[in-house]
């Protein structure tokens, strides 16, 4: 579980920086943001996914051979399904000056200004100390791992989603781990606190609340794209 959702933040976010770098020639997410990536990938997630009890589909599991992958085609699915969701959404969020102005009312983002590879010093001065095109960047990405996270708790067999609907739902037996609920809710507040009072130091400026709407509303579209993934796996 820890694995599939480690490897699936590490291509989004090696992606969104390159991308960024050479568009930009500033990443969307600054070193700060990325130390909190790591945070939650590394630290908040091993504890809330390493703490899930044990099911009985457990004991209906085969043991796994010494010379098998551990990462199994049910997990790449997952991972590449996700990945190129976040991937699509940051791109979106990155070059659609439309869904910008129209969805989230942001008028002051870094593409209106000029074609990217020609940003001049005091526009990237002005990327570096934080606008507020690139903190929803960052909100958004970081609202899609959380939702990911849910996601991630359950390593779906094929056999078991076609014979078992339980495994279809991400919400299966949650409440019997509340150290899950309290690290996901943690790192929710935390990122609430960073991204409306972390200022400078963490290169975001406070976002309003139809914009912190429409950042949830891409978190939670992970959910249903895990259900078209679980579909095409059946």
């Amino acid at each position: 579980k820890f694995c599939q959702f480690q490897l699936t933040v590490n291509i989004s976010a090696v992606f969104a920086a390159c991308v960024g770098a050479v568009c930009y020639r500033a990443s969307p997410l600054s070193a700060v943001q990325m130390l909190w990536v790591n945070m939650i990938m590394d630290s908040l997630a091993s504890v809330a996914l390493a703490t899930e009890p044990p099911t009985e589909a457990l004991l209906e599991r085969p043991p796994y051979g010494k010379k098998r992958s551990m990462i199994t085609t049910v997990m790449w699915f997952n991972m590449l399904g996700q990945a190129s969701y976040q991937l699509a959404v940051v791109c979106t969020l990155l070059f659609s000056t439309t869904v910008l102005r129209v969805v989230f009312r942001v008028d002051n983002f870094a593409q209106n200004r000029i074609t990217p590879f020609a940003y001049t010093e005091e526009q990237l001065e002005h990327i570096r100390e934080g606008n507020r095109h690139f903190t929803i960047v960052f909100n958004a990405f970081v609202l899609m791992q959380l939702f990911n996270e849910l996601n991630s708790r359950r390593l779906q067999s094929v056999a078991r989603l076609k014979t078992h609907w339980s495994e279809w739902i991400v919400f299966t037996g949650i409440r019997r781990n509340p150290l899950f609920l309290g690290v996901v809710l943690a790192t929710f507040g935390l990122q609430v606190v960073l991204v409306q009072r972390a200022g400078r130091f963490f290169t975001v400026v406070p976002l309003t609340a139809r914009q912190w709407g429409w950042c949830l509303v891409v978190g939670v579209g992970s959910l249903p794209v895990q259900v078209v993934i679980d579909c095409v796996l059946v």
